[in-house]
């Protein structure tokens, strides 16, 4: 086909189907456009880079290299996608974002902003990476997640769920990250250490070796949870039946339970109320875990 505008197409590029160049687009190399594709605005398609389906590239985007774009993706403003990297299915890849290596993009997945996806990684289902956040290695983000700020996520960490990671928090390892759980500060997560539910790590905290952060707990300030510790709502931390109407307030009952703890005992930083007593072998821990190690084996 004829470009249409002041596109332009060049070099070994081929163009078949019904793909639609057009604009100041420029497509040039060995780069090739086919099916219902739909390459306009300023976008530069070069390399061996392959666009095809209905996918469409627009704005300022580049792509090139061996990156392949297909299905329904788009990708646009100032985004560039490159190396072996993928994009289809419905992904989008605007802003800034840079997809490249062997990362693969695709679902409803969508990277924005600053954020910078390569590697192994995959990013799919309805994640959103956003910001200036980076997911690399053989890192795996999927479902409703979301990762943004300036965080990390590598290695072999998988993040699922609802979860959300932010700020300069740090998933990496084979960590696990899902269900509500919520990851942000400065906090990090390593190891094949698991956070799930609606629990929350922030601050400077420190979750690794096999530790399993889960429910609602809370650990913050500089905590540091290790080994096969195990922190989660205790099933007697709740209000007595017999403390009566006036006997207690729910939020300041939750009490929390690490099993086979070691290490300095960590400060209750929430009243205990009568009625209430540890079973045998169990820790009392606050709701809010915070400048405490809780570290060896759960029982």
């Amino acid at each position: 086909m004829e470009p249409l505008g002041d596109a332009e197409i060049y070099g070994d590029a081929e163009i078949h189907g019904d793909a639609e160049i057009h604009g100041d687009a420029e497509v040039h190399g060995d780069a090739e456009i086919h099916g219902d594709a739909e390459v306009h605005g300023d976008a530069e398609i070069h390399g061996d880079a392959e666009i095809h389906g209905d996918a469409e590239v627009h704005g300022d985007a580049e792509v090139h290299g061996d990156a392949e774009i297909h299905g329904d993706a788009e990708i646009h403003g100032d985004a560039e996608v490159h190396g072996d990297a993928e994009v289809h299915v419905d992904a989008e890849v605007h802003g800034d974002a840079e997809v490249h290596v062997d990362a693969e993009v695709h679902g409803d997945a969508e990277v924005h902003g600053d954020a910078e996806v390569h590697g192994d990684a995959e990013i799919h289902g309805d994640a959103e990476i956003h910001g200036d956040a980076e997911v690399h290695g053989d890192a795996e983000v999927r479902g409703d997640a979301e990762v943004h700020g300036d965080a990390e996520i590598r290695g072999d960490a998988e993040v699922h769920g609802d979860a959300e990671i932010r700020g300069d928090a740090e998933v990496h390892g084979d960590a696990e990250i899902h269900g509500d759980a919520e990851i942000h500060g400065d906090a990090e997560v390593r190891g094949d250490a698991e956070v799930r539910g609606d629990a929350e790590v922030h601050g400077d905290a420190e979750i690794h070796g096999d530790a399993e952060v889960h429910v609602d707990a809370e650990v913050h300030g500089d905590a540091e949870v290790r080994g096969d510790a195990e922190v989660h709502p205790s099933p007697w931390g709740r209000c007595p039946s017999h403390a009566g109407a006036g006997g207690c307030l729910e939020e300041a009952v939750t009490h929390w339970v690490t099993r086979g703890t070691e290490g300095p005992a960590p400060r209750l930083e929430q009243p205990v109320l009568g009625g209430l007593q540890p079973k045998e072998g169990e820790s009392q821990v606050p709701a809010v875990l915070r400048g405490t190690h809780i570290a060896a084996g759960a029982v």
